[in-house]
């Protein structure tokens, strides 16, 4: 649009002169003056118009930025404090487990740690399908059929 004023206000001018050398009177070639300045001011206040409007469509576009990029990170707060919550939640668990395996030396293991710990907080454990006993002294023995003790 202020391509089109600028082009009238040139024409406007174009014909003051016109009018000038062919003697018009000067109240037509004041109105002409006056109709090309009119147009400069109606161009000029039209790109002004449009670079305001392009700046604030700049700013919205970044405030839209901002508040996706803020958006991200509070998504991203948010799954960190569920993956926390799920690792607590998780190594809970696996201490419970941990310690239920521990206070029953009855159930099968293949675990030595586990095994040996059994052993010396209970004084025997189920190791490999087989049940193995902590002596006095430390030795570890299983018992047979008939009674007796084979220590490892």
């Amino acid at each position: 649009m202020a391509k089109f004023y600028f082009a009238a206000s040139r024409l406007f001018k174009v014909l003051g002169t016109v009018y000038w050398a062919l003697g018009a009177p000067p109240k037509a070639r004041r109105k002409l003056a006056w109709l090309a300045g009119r147009c400069e001011r109606l161009a000029r206040e039209q790109i002004i118009r449009q670079r305001e409007q392009a700046a604030a469509k700049e700013a919205a576009e970044r405030e839209r930025k901002a508040a996706l990029e803020a958006a991200e990170k509070e998504r991203i707060a948010k799954q960190e404090l569920e993956y926390q919550r799920e690792m607590v939640r998780l190594r809970k668990e696996r201490e419970r487990q941990l310690e239920r395996i521990l206070s029953t030396p009855n159930i099968n293991t293949t675990d030595w740690d586990i095994h040996w710990k059994r052993l010396q907080r209970h004084g025997y454990s189920r190791y490999r399908g087989e049940t193995e006993f902590m002596g006095p002294r430390g030795g570890i023995y299983t018992i047979t059929a008939s009674g007796n003790r084979n220590y490892r």
